[in-house]
């Protein structure tokens, strides 16, 4: 199986999340994968977000597409953990972004690294990319 890698580098800044979403949705319309960009480029997003608000730091957002399945991660200067919130109040204006995660992925975890952290989602087969990381 054939797995296709895009990668980008961005900054710290709130317009991140959307080129976070082009960004995703182009790469997985040009793979043929279409049907998931939609999903994607939320997960994207929504990660993206959380890095900027919660690490403050920029972050390396790679995509992933593999037998119908897409792996999304944000790498980023952080080791903080990314916790989905318990309940939010409908009228917050954050503390969703990972629960929107957890609904569309079919599985999500965080993974440490040398200089901080990569928090990652799969959408389709979760056993494409034959990772052994424990979701959250």
């Amino acid at each position: 199986m054939t797995e296709e890698l895009a990668e980008v580098v961005l900054d710290g800044h709130a317009v991140s999340a959307s080129a976070a979403r082009r960004f995703v949705a182009s790469f997985l319309a040009s793979w043929g994968a279409s049907h998931l960009a939609d999903d994607a480029a939320l997960v994207a997003s929504e990660l993206v977000t959380n890095t900027v608000l919660h690490a403050g730091t920029g972050a390396r957002l790679v995509v992933r597409h593999a037998g119908g399945a897409v792996r999304i991660e944000v790498h980023d200067g952080s080791t903080n953990r990314p916790a989905a919130a318990e309940q939010g109040s409908a009228s917050a204006m954050t503390g969703r972004g990972l629960r929107v995660v957890q609904e569309l992925a079919a599985r999500w975890g965080v993974d440490p690294t040398e200089d901080g952290k990569s928090t990652w989602a799969e959408l389709g087969s979760p056993t494409v990319f034959g990772r052994a990381e424990a979701g959250i």
